[in-house]
């Protein structure tokens, strides 16, 4: 496991931290880009079942993710804790992350089980762009628009969900 090297070696600490780092960061970036679609088609569905409108379906459903999202991380945060603190063998980060990849897959299973969405076809003059023009696209949209420059500041322009965003 990368978890007992990590401990053991200090010359591979900062390698498999970065590595780390790299591929949670590309990977929120996807992550967050999908979520966000579905989030939207998620809500119209909503509004519509409920009979109310679009932006409080919205608001509604971003409250209770908020609410599972923040309890979650603080129930696993505990649970580390605990964990690490009742620890007599000098394993327990080893049994903190086969709790998070446990409680990983079993996210990914329930995942697997949402309802999937209709795509809507994708128009052939999208299709036909290459990736320096979705890349020059969304750098335009971050410096020119007001509202990405007010939410987004120095480096965080360039943050793993706005690059990523360009690529897909």
């Amino acid at each position: 496991m990368l978890t007992h090297v990590w401990q053991t070696n200090d010359a591979a600490k900062w390698p498999i931290t970065l590595i780390g780092a790299a591929v949670g960061g590309v990977g929120g970036g996807i992550l967050w880009t999908a979520q966000g679609n579905y989030f939207f088609s998620m809500s119209e569905a909503y509004a519509c079942s409920s009979r109310t409108t679009t932006a409080k379906a919205t608001s509604y459903l971003g409250g209770v993710f908020a609410f599972f999202y923040l309890y979650l991380e603080v129930l696993m945060k505990v649970l580390a804790s605990v964990i690490v603190e009742s620890d007599t063998d000098g394993d327990g980060w080893i049994t903190v992350f086969a709790v998070y990849t446990a409680v990983s897959v079993l996210a990914c299973a329930g995942v697997s089980r949402c309802h999937k969405f209709p795509v809507a076809p994708i128009p052939e003059e999208e299709k036909a762009r290459g990736v320096c023009a979705k890349i020059t696209g969304v750098t335009r949209i971050l410096f020119e628009d007001p509202k990405v420059r007010r939410k987004r500041g120095g480096i965080g322009w360039f943050s793993g969900d706005s690059c990523v965003y360009a690529c897909v």
